[in-house]
């Protein structure tokens, strides 16, 4: 059992009481640091109070000493336990890191007393209060604590999303944890290492608020430690040694700048070097930049045109226009609004007076059609409004719908990921993890940056309606932004999470700066590549038409532990054959008896019948519309079923896929409750996992097939992301492969593919893309299955049953 004053200060938090002196609220987002020590109380029973003085001394010069060379605020010090707040989550994480580290250092010159410290870490909004800041927040970093080693710096996944692409550091999975008074499970990661700059302490600042954050008790309050964080989270330039040098800061920016018209420029970040774009004799209404050709697309009165950043790119400038068809100026392909360069080449625009409508436009301009967007009916986001942007891997959309912000696949159904707050103007960050966005939220508004999968949402800049236009940097380190209106618009940059703010030195008196688009240095760019040169593994063996079997419309298969391979179709029925076709066993007809199915429920078009084998060849089929599943010996002997129509724990509004562990567990995908359910060899409820603990699982997961190393390997076609669970749910890692269906291969490869796509796609354990096989030639439905001795089976998508072999050579 871990020691943790931290938890009892967490505890005391907790039951603050309010008085005369009032709490304040507090909307910014801060970083909640706890630490102490391991094994202390036991140090001192065998060690005595002198060494154990020593050892406390000691320890409190390590923790004081990063605390200030990070310009953190010491709230509370009891006995081994600190609480110390800082302005962001990344000054939070560099503390932790140099405690431990000074630490080790420590323990090496004093190997009879050494320093084991734990660190925990959250981030959040609190309430400030006249002894320090209170909330969950602060109770969370406290629990955190309590379960960190020693030596160990333990954070949140909302401190992970904060810091991720800001700081060189590693983030180890440490599993999901039901903290102590937390209703829901936390997913916790370790910290480990930082090799740059980034990551260190920046001495002149450290000074300046070390010196303010000493905090005076007078009469018990705390005093200056407020001053302390409103010049941090503010980022005042006042603070010389925190102040940016413009030329260090990466690539150049495309901006729009209005004196007389408006025109598109291209400068460093420091000024230098800006040149005209599109020397025109009208205004520029808009643009956008295509980074993997280095060119722009831009409006300008009745044109459609396109200007090379020849100074950036290296290419030859395109002509003015484009000489578009005169179907252009019809009525009905009028006012144009730029959405975004699509990874083939093609224009994604917004034209025609009403009813408006996207369209794809040809690289050429010869041509052009529309382009049908996400939305699921009946849904809040059914109706796309403004401000799609494509995602950097061209695969997901970020859009502006209902006063909020949504994310969804290229085809799929949206999840809000900007609850609470008017979002508008989403900017992806290179990584394609993040998004960066215009909001308004209870009369505050300003920059904010959410997850793409809609958790840490928090705001950077604060209480300026003109706050608008954020962009990344190359690097993702650095977001800039459009501050002010008319001839006082300016651009500005800040760090990534929110700290240095400041106005660079771009423009001139009188001009109107606007919609920055921050794009990499000269000569980086990348060239066009929309498909990486990897092999086609696949080559198929045999085929077996749906006629030959004696099939209507197969819906799933798997693949037994006798090799055999078994088939739901809409018979509806299973039918088992060997690896050559044969016809092993047949069960099964339409009805609600035990042995009969439903794959098709009434108001769906989709039928669904998913189906697996375990160890001992019992057979389990999801039998959808009956709203239960099913199990039988392998000739087809009904042994048991287990579920029934409902919300609650054990039951289904559309059970989908499903698979069985060595141990005969089920794990059941619910694609009308959306959520994944446990159940034990006899059928009993054990868990249940969905978006509110499992936040990759929101939206539509298919399949759950089980790897080498009993992980649950699930696609979610809603965010693209391939999950891997442990078997209590818990999520240990993921990565965004474009996931509808997705199956995995003995030696730990996993196979993409399904939801109409011409694409299969292979990933090697390490989740690097391998293998493609990609176009009308592609054949499959869905992603192929493994038997135990090499065979691969897959349904095709004329229904037919496909034997393939795989070259698995890297």
């Amino acid at each position: 059992m871990v020691e943790s004053g931290a938890a009892d200060q967490a505890a005391a938090a907790e039951h603050l009481t309010d008085d005369s002196s009032g709490p304040t609220p507090s909307g910014l987002t801060r970083g909640f640091l706890f630490c102490d020590l391991r094994g202390y109380t036991a140090f001192v029973e065998e060690h005595g109070d002198r060494a154990a003085s020593e050892l406390l001394t000691a320890y409190r010069e390590v923790v004081r000493g990063a605390i200030a060379e990070t310009g953190g605020g010491e709230i509370r010090t009891e006995g081994d336990s600190f609480y110390v707040v800082f302005a962001s989550a990344s000054a939070a994480v560099r503390c932790g890191l140099a405690i431990v580290a000074g630490a080790a250092s420590a323990n090496a010159d004093e190997t009879k007393r050494p320093i084991r410290v734990g660190v925990g870490i959250h981030a959040g909004e609190s309430v400030e209060h006249r002894e320090g800041y209170v909330g969950s927040a602060v109770n969370i970093a406290a629990r955190v604590c309590a379960l960190a080693s020693a030596g160990e710096v333990l954070v949140t996944d909302t401190v992970r999303s904060l810091v991720r692409t800001s700081m060189d550091v590693r983030f180890v999975p440490r599993g999901r944890h039901h903290l102590k008074g937390i209703a829901e499970p936390f997913a916790l990661f370790a910290v480990t290492g930082s090799s740059t700059a980034e990551s260190a302490p920046r001495p002149g600042l450290s000074r300046l608020l070390a010196s303010l954050a000493r905090p005076r008790i007078v009469g018990g309050a705390m005093v200056g430690l407020a001053a302390v964080l409103a010049v941090a989270i503010l980022g005042f330039s006042l603070l010389g040694d925190r102040k940016i040098n413009p030329d260090t800061l990466p690539g150049q920016l495309v901006f729009v700048a209005k004196a007389q018209l408006r025109q598109v420029y291209v400068a460093r970040p420091n000024g230098a070097g800006r040149r005209l774009l599109t020397p025109l004799t009208d205004d520029v209404s808009e643009f956008i930049v295509r980074l993997d050709s280095g060119a722009i697309a831009y409006v300008s009165g009745d044109k459609l045109g396109s200007a090379g950043l020849s100074d950036v790119g290296g290419v030859t400038r395109w002509p003015g226009t484009w000489g578009l068809p005169d179907f252009y100026r019809a009525s009905a392909l009028v006012d144009v609004e730029l959405i975004a360069w699509l990874p083939s080449g093609e224009l994604l625009l917004e034209v025609g007076p009403s009813p408006r409508i996207k369209a794809k436009l040809a690289a050429n301009g010869e041509s052009i059609t529309p382009f049908e967007v996400p939305g699921c009916a009946g849904s809040a986001d059914s109706a796309l409004g403004t401000d799609l942007r494509i995602s950097p891997d061209g695969r997901s959309l970020a859009y502006r719908a209902a006063n909020s912000l949504w994310v969804a696949p290229i085809y799929g159904c949206g999840i809000q990921v900007a609850k609470g707050i008017n979002a508008s103007h989403p900017a992806w960050s290179p990584d394609g993890d993040r998004l960066a966005l215009q909001g308004q939220s209870a009369g505050s508004s300003g920059i904010w940056v959410v997850s793409a999968n809609g958790t840490g949402l928090h705001q950077l800049t604060m209480g300026s309606e003109d706050d608008a236009s954020p962009t990344w940097s190359p690097d993702g380190a650095w977001i800039a932004w459009k501050r002010g209106s008319g001839s006082a618009a300016r651009l500005w940059v800040m760090r990534a999470d929110g700290s240095d703010q400041q106005a660079l030195p771009i423009g001139d008196a009188g001009e109107e700066l606007d919609s920055p688009v921050w794009i990499p240095d000269a000569g980086r760019i990348p060239r066009p590549s929309p498909t990486p040169a990897v092999p086609n593994p696949f080559a198929v063996v045999a085929t077996y038409s749906s006629a030959s079997l004696g099939l209507d419309r197969p819906i799933a298969m798997t693949i037994g532990p006798d090799g055999h391979v078994y088939i739901t179709d809409m018979q509806p029925s299973v039918t088992v054959f060997d690896a050559f076709g044969s016809r092993i066993a047949h069960w099964g007809s339409q009805g609600a008896q035990h042995g009969e199915f439903n794959f098709l429920q009434s108001g769906r078009d989709e039928p669904h019948g998913s189906i697996a084998v375990d160890s001992s060849s019992r057979v389990y089929v999801s039998d959808s519309g009956n709203y239960r599943v099913q199990v039988f010996d392998r000739s087809g002997k009904f042994l048991r079923e287990f579920g029934t129509k409902g919300i609650k724990e054990g039951e289904f509004l559309w059970p989908f896929d499903l698979s069985v562990d060595a141990q005969g567990n089920t794990y059941v995908l619910d694609d009308g409750a959306r959520n994944l359910q446990k159940f034990s060899p006899n059928g009993s409820f054990i868990w249940r996992v969905d978006k509110s603990n499992l936040p990759d699982l929101v939206g539509h997961g298919h399949d759950a097939n089980l790897d080498s190393r009993g992980r649950l390997v699930v696609g979610n076609d809603d965010n693209g992301r391939v999950l891997y669970l442990d078997r209590d749910g818990h999520e240990v890692d993921s990565f965004n492969g474009g996931a509808c269906d997705a199956t995995v291969d003995s030696a730990g490869d996993v196979y993409v593919a399904g939801c109409g796509s011409d694409s299969l796609v292979m990933f090697d354990p390490a989740h690097r893309l391998i293998g493609r096989w990609q176009g009308p030639g592609m054949l499959l439905n869905l992603p192929p299955e493994f038997g135990p001795n090499g065979e691969i089976f897959a349904l095709g998508k004329d229904g037919s049953l496909i034997k393939l072999s795989v070259n698995q050579a890297r």
